[in-house]
């Protein structure tokens, strides 16, 4: 059974609930939808200001009939609500850059289903090096992984006070103010399990995520039905980037399973904009190809950007090998300008289970047989093969915390290993190889250096619609 999540926009409220004590977001309430009027029913913006202009651009939204809503420094910027038919004198006004529609995004796993255990993470780290990195004692260790998704449940495999940190809760939910940050949708919780999981108890069941002594820093954006926009997610990337040193935090590492339709262009994107703001600050973005398949023209957006480092899915293929392995038919191929830069498996991952979420009340599929405790969950897409790599990632910087994102990159692609079976535009550098990379002598910056075309991203265009006459699609 294939499984999308369903992305309604809705009004957004935003309260921060911390696990530690860390500065607060700037998070803002957006006003509830205008009725529709002759300026043309309300639509959801994201307003990019000229730096310095002080308040011209958000008084222009007010003259205009319209709410300014969440800030967002990352990108000079705000969300707003403006009549749709008063967007083009919006970004003619004085002080403002561009006007951008506030898309909504869709996580990136495209089913829940049953399957062997060849998607346990203990295979799975057998296959990408991870077993052997632990072996020599690297296991992320003193490294914080953001993850920025519909947050992170308090179950076995992710408890202990310094396991996850729970930030900002940028969500439309509520919130309950004795679980901060709770996940109720499940996706959260499964990646969180896959990226650093581990159990407290030893044996040889013990659950392992892949960098199992990092710690997570947890952002909630989605909602018990998976919704978000950009402009939340824009925020917490903001949030993630203003305090990624407070507090005793070392945020080295930014996963990003949500995506949207990418722009004409990444250098049109504000979301693109955001990511490599993030990335120009030393945190490593690790973002998924898009579950769209391999007859996808383009890959979603963020993964699009050529900076950050964009994960596409392996395929086991029914085999303990690698040598037959292929790219998941659900994994963007891409084109030849901009296409996975390596992949990692991603079919029937077997993580942690969050109980009573949507995921596991409305996919019992995904449950693990044989597993009696009812601890377990498989997913599939290229969200899994994302924290895959964002738990290479944080074994890697353990190991060199000088190394830069761009080093990072360049060392995770230079020691992919080529699927021989699988599709060579679609795989990248190919399968991951984190042992190999660990080995691998660190790349002087015109080594790593992003190719001089990919010019840095502006953010200055449509995101997901286009205006056309009095309205927007």
């Amino acid at each position: 059974m294939v499984f999308r999540s369903s992305l309604a926009r809705r009004g957004r409220a935003a309260c921060a609930a911390f696990a530690l004590t860390l500065a607060g977001s700037s998070a803002a309430v957006v006003p509830a939808r205008a009725s529709a009027s002759p300026a043309g029913p309300p639509v959801d913006v994201i307003v990019r200001q000229v730096a310095g202009a002080g308040q011209a651009a958000e008084a222009a939204v007010e003259r205009l009939g319209g709410h300014v809503g969440r800030h967002l420094g990352i990108i000079d910027g705000f969300s707003a609500q403006v009549p749709t038919n008063r967007v083009p004198e919006l970004s003619a006004a004085p002080g403002v850059v561009s006007v951008t529609r506030d898309a909504s995004l869709r996580l990136q796993t495209d089913a829940w289903t049953a399957d062997s255990d060849l998607g346990s993470l203990r295979n799975v780290a057998k296959a990408i090096g991870a077993a052997e990195a632990w072996d020599e004692g690297v296991t992320g260790k003193g490294v914080d992984v953001a993850l920025i998704d519909s947050g992170v449940a308090p179950v076995e495999g992710l408890e202990g006070s310094d396991k996850v940190v729970n930030g900002p809760d940028l969500s439309s939910e509520p919130g309950d103010v004795a679980r901060p940050g709770v996940d109720t949708f499940g996706h959260g919780t499964h990646l969180a399990g896959i990226i650093a999981g581990r159990d407290s108890t030893s044996g040889a069941g013990r659950f392992t995520g892949i960098a199992p002594d990092a710690r997570l820093v947890s952002v909630k954006v989605a909602s018990a039905d998976g919704a978000t926009d950009v402009s939340q997610v824009i925020e917490a990337i903001d949030w993630v980037v203003q305090h990624r040193h407070d507090n005793g935090l070392n945020i080295r590492v930014l996963n990003l399973s949500y995506s949207t339709d990418a722009a004409p262009s990444y250098v049109l994107d504000p979301l693109a904009h955001a990511v490599e703001s993030a990335w120009f600050h030393g945190v490593v973005v690790v973002a998924s190809a898009g579950n769209d398949g391999l007859e996808a023209a383009q890959l979603t957006s963020p993964a699009v950007d050529p900076y950050v480092i964009a994960v596409g899915a392996s395929d086991h293929q029914g085999t303990q090998t690698t040598a037959d392995d292929v790219v998941a038919s659900l994994s963007n191929r891409g084109n030849a300008i901009r296409h996975a830069d390596l992949v990692a498996p991603g079919r029937s991952i077997v993580s942690l289970r969050d109980p009573g979420s949507y995921i596991d009340s409305h996919h019992p599929e995904g449950l693990v047989a044989g597993d009696a405790e009812h601890r377990f969950f498989r997913g599939t897409g290229t969200s899994q093969s994302t924290a895959v790599v964002s738990g290479a990632v944080a074994l890697l910087l353990e190991q060199r915390p000088d190394l830069t994102p761009d080093q990072v990159k360049a060392l995770l692609m230079t020691t992919a290993h080529a699927l021989p079976a699988g599709d060579a535009l679609a795989q990248g550098a190919g399968l991951l190889d984190i042992d190999a990379a660990l080995a691998q002598p660190t790349p002087t910056p015109w080594q790593s250096s992003p190719p001089a075309q990919f010019a840095p991203a502006s953010g200055r265009a449509s995101v997901g619609g286009h205006w056309s006459g009095d309205s927007w699609s």
